[in-house]
């Protein structure tokens, strides 16, 4: 299942020539997760050109499998990020 995030808000930044964006989100916490109340925070990077949400919109983020040379090891890399409406 994919879940659903909570814009929160969109830094967007150039490094080496490139442009890099940060989207911070909140989150529930996890069914398995004790002791906790309220919601999560962290955030997302890329260095891709996608649509970045509005803070205060709903979004799912979509990946695939990229590799990392330096570690040699697969990763994860943030392909997209889908907007969810709110239900009515």
């Amino acid at each position: 299942m994919i879940k659903v995030f909570e814009c929160l808000g969109v830094q967007t930044f150039e490094k080496d020539g490139k442009k890099g964006t940060n989207i911070y989100y909140s989150e529930p916490f996890d069914e398995y997760e004790k002791n906790c109340s309220g919601v999560k925070c962290n955030h997302l990077f890329t260095y891709k050109d996608i649509t970045v949400p509005k803070p205060g919109e709903r979004f799912k983020a979509i990946y695939s499998l990229g590799f990392d040379f330096k570690n040699q090891r697969n990763i994860p890399v943030l392909e997209e990020l889908n907007i969810v409406p709110f239900n009515k």
